[in-house]
Protein backbone atom coordinates (compact mmCIF):
# COMPACT_ATOMS: atom_id res chain seq x y z
CA UNK A 1 0.00 0.00 0.00
CA UNK A 2 1.35 3.40 -0.96
CA UNK A 3 1.58 6.10 1.64
CA UNK A 4 0.18 9.53 0.89
CA UNK A 5 2.66 12.36 0.76
CA UNK A 6 2.32 14.77 3.65
CA UNK A 7 2.43 18.55 3.47
CA UNK A 8 6.06 18.71 4.64
CA UNK A 9 7.00 16.08 2.07
CA UNK A 10 5.39 18.04 -0.75
CA UNK A 11 7.07 21.27 0.36
CA UNK A 12 10.41 19.46 0.61
CA UNK A 13 9.96 18.00 -2.88
CA UNK A 14 9.21 21.47 -4.27
CA UNK A 15 12.20 23.05 -2.49
CA UNK A 16 14.56 20.29 -3.61
CA UNK A 17 13.30 20.61 -7.19
CA UNK A 18 13.95 24.36 -7.12
CA UNK A 19 17.39 23.73 -5.60
CA UNK A 20 18.24 21.21 -8.33
CA UNK A 21 17.22 23.64 -11.07
CA UNK A 22 19.24 26.40 -9.40
CA UNK A 23 22.32 24.20 -9.14
CA UNK A 24 22.05 23.19 -12.80
CA UNK A 25 21.61 26.80 -13.94
CA UNK A 26 24.67 27.89 -11.97
CA UNK A 27 26.60 24.91 -13.37
CA UNK A 28 25.64 25.99 -16.91
CA UNK A 29 26.80 29.55 -16.19
CA UNK A 30 30.17 28.23 -14.95
CA UNK A 31 30.76 26.05 -18.00
CA UNK A 32 34.26 27.48 -18.50
CA UNK A 33 35.33 26.78 -14.89
CA UNK A 34 35.61 22.99 -14.57
CA UNK A 35 36.03 22.92 -10.77
CA UNK A 36 32.85 24.93 -10.15
CA UNK A 37 30.98 23.05 -12.86
CA UNK A 38 31.84 19.68 -11.30
CA UNK A 39 30.96 20.81 -7.77
CA UNK A 40 27.54 22.12 -8.84
CA UNK A 41 26.87 18.94 -10.81
CA UNK A 42 27.78 16.80 -7.80
CA UNK A 43 25.39 18.79 -5.59
CA UNK A 44 22.69 18.45 -8.27
CA UNK A 45 23.11 14.69 -8.49
CA UNK A 46 23.04 14.37 -4.70
CA UNK A 47 19.84 16.43 -4.49
CA UNK A 48 18.27 14.31 -7.28
CA UNK A 49 19.12 11.09 -5.42
CA UNK A 50 17.68 12.59 -2.23
CA UNK A 51 14.53 13.65 -4.07
CA UNK A 52 14.05 10.13 -5.44
CA UNK A 53 14.46 8.67 -1.94
CA UNK A 54 11.93 11.10 -0.49
CA UNK A 55 9.38 10.39 -3.22
CA UNK A 56 9.81 6.64 -2.65
CA UNK A 57 9.47 7.10 1.16
CA UNK A 58 12.94 5.68 1.86
CA UNK A 59 14.83 6.56 5.06
CA UNK A 60 17.97 7.41 3.11
CA UNK A 61 16.27 10.19 1.13
CA UNK A 62 16.01 12.69 4.00
CA UNK A 63 19.42 11.62 5.34
CA UNK A 64 21.06 12.55 2.04
CA UNK A 65 19.15 15.86 2.00
CA UNK A 66 20.37 16.63 5.53
CA UNK A 67 24.00 15.81 4.73
CA UNK A 68 24.00 17.77 1.46
CA UNK A 69 22.24 20.76 3.07
CA UNK A 70 24.89 20.90 5.83
CA UNK A 71 27.73 20.63 3.30
CA UNK A 72 26.06 23.26 1.10
CA UNK A 73 25.64 25.65 4.05
CA UNK A 74 29.29 25.27 5.03
CA UNK A 75 30.50 25.66 1.43
CA UNK A 76 28.30 28.73 0.91
CA UNK A 77 29.57 30.39 4.06
CA UNK A 78 33.21 29.57 3.30
CA UNK A 79 33.06 30.78 -0.29
CA UNK A 80 30.47 33.54 -0.12
CA UNK A 81 30.63 34.65 3.51
CA UNK A 82 27.60 36.60 4.66
CA UNK A 83 26.53 37.29 1.09
CA UNK A 84 25.58 33.61 0.85
CA UNK A 85 23.09 34.06 3.68
CA UNK A 86 20.11 33.60 1.34
CA UNK A 87 21.35 30.19 0.19
CA UNK A 88 22.12 29.31 3.78
CA UNK A 89 18.61 30.12 4.94
CA UNK A 90 17.17 28.11 2.05
CA UNK A 91 19.35 25.14 3.05
CA UNK A 92 18.30 25.52 6.69
CA UNK A 93 14.66 25.19 5.61
CA UNK A 94 15.56 22.06 3.61
CA UNK A 95 17.47 20.76 6.63
CA UNK A 96 14.49 21.33 8.94
CA UNK A 97 11.96 19.74 6.57
CA UNK A 98 14.25 16.78 5.84
CA UNK A 99 14.62 16.18 9.58
CA UNK A 100 10.83 16.21 10.01
CA UNK A 101 10.52 13.83 7.07
CA UNK A 102 13.18 11.53 8.54
CA UNK A 103 11.31 11.39 11.86
CA UNK A 104 8.05 10.65 10.03
CA UNK A 105 9.46 7.60 8.21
Amino acid sequence: MKKKLGVTTIILIILLSIRIIGQLVIAALNWNMPVLLISYLIFSIAYIVSLIGIILNKKWGPIIAIVIAIIDILASLLVGGLTALGAGIYDLIILFLAFIEFKRL
